[in-house]
């Protein structure tokens, strides 16, 4: 895949960042091994952001398709880990000192940017993984997520589910807040188009929908990251280039037995999945 968006000064600095990051990941591990327990939560969240990097990266620079699928897979598996042991910890573990290893801040719908990274390394397993433990929440969810997250996450939640009576519910709630100036994410109406279209199992709405996810996901790319909310703009980075959460939807469409054809370089054919018959999906 050429890079064609970005500037040559950025593509020397992500060569960097990648070769510093596959150095890093090695003494991250390590230490996430040796201390597991102790802070669980911030080396596995640290190493979760590495792979996801590397996975971007590899493939953007080296074509890496190997890669791609792999680093975000081990990125799907720190969240699962994550999720697991926040389930399974006990009122007498001990307290953290310095780093709290469960911060109740890794739990909120915002994992919806995980599980939409599962999606994009076909890894349909661990993308379901991820959704089963997202949401049911609310302490957590009310001091935490606004309704922007709350609808994106459990719309996304409920379609890999294939919970349609769920995500009836939730995608009118998420056609309002991205439609909602106060919000400012109007850039996310592609989302709700792609769902909802999915929703009906309609394959023309379906590829219309992501003719507006990607023109949006292109001018999210040209808005500065201090002026989006979430801190999740994509200005000046390798997103420019590869639409990874677009990826993640073409193949939960391929997934759900939808031939979705799109005709752009930031969604790359050789990342999608082919049409999955029904027999052979997970249940």
């Amino acid at each position: 895949m050429a890079i064609t968006n970005t500037k040559e000064r950025l593509i020397k600095r992500w060569s960097e960042i990648l070769e510093e990051t596959k150095e890093d990941i090695p003494r991250l591990a390590e230490k996430y091994g040796v201390e597991h327990f102790r802070s669980v939560g911030y080396y596995a969240n640290g190493l979760k952001d590495q792979y996801a990097r590397v996975a971007r990266l590899d493939y953007l620079l080296n074509n890496d398709i190997a890669s791609f699928k792999k680093n975000l897979e081990l990125e799907a598996e720190c969240q699962i880990e994550l999720f697991e042991i926040f389930e399974n910890r006990k009122p007498t573990d001990p307290p953290n000192p310095g780093l709290d290893p469960m911060a109740p801040s890794f739990f909120t719908m915002l994992n919806f940017c995980e599980l939409l990274d599962a999606l994009a390394s076909s890894n349909m397993e661990n993308a379901m993984c991820i959704a089963s433990y997202m949401g049911g929440r609310s302490e957590i969810e009310d001091k935490y997520d606004d309704e922007f997250t709350l609808s994106m996450g459990y719309s996304l939640k409920y379609v890999v589910e294939n919970n349609d009576i769920q995500l009836q519910l939730w995608l009118p709630r998420l056609k309002a807040v991205c439609e909602d100036p106060k919000y400012d994410v109007g850039e996310f109406i592609g989302y709700y188009l792609l769902l909802a279209a999915l929703l009906e199992h309609n394959l023309e709405k379906v590829n219309l929908a992501f003719t507006a996810l990607i023109d949006n996901h292109k001018k999210r790319c040209k808005k500065p990251k201090k002026d989006y909310p979430f801190g999740v703009g994509f200005y000046d980075s390798p997103e420019a280039d590869l639409f990874v959460w677009g990826i993640g939807l073409a193949n939960l469409c391929r997934y759900y037995g939808l031939e979705v054809t799109i005709n752009d370089p930031l969604i790359p054919a050789e990342l999608i999945i082919p049409v999955v018959e029904s027999n052979e999906r997970i249940t």
